[in-house]
């Protein structure tokens, strides 16, 4: 079983079974992910297992 809790843009909560999953780079309980392309998969498993609602922000550019 794996659960992710987005927190903000930048932390997530991962509760995993670590019988079942083994986690790389862990540092004082803490996963860095420094690769867009992980987390890119990331953000589209969290999506596509999103029962009723997905947040997201969006960023407007003006030309001035």
């Amino acid at each position: 079983m794996q659960i992710f809790f987005p927190i903000n843009k930048n932390l997530c909560i991962c509760l995993y079974d670590d019988v079942m999953y083994e986690a790389k780079n862990i540092e004082d309980n803490i996963i860095k992910i420094n690769k867009a392309r992980q987390m890119d998969e990331l953000n589209k498993m969290v999506l596509l297992n999103s029962y009723q609602n997905v947040f997201f922000l969006i960023i407007i550019v003006k030309n001035i």
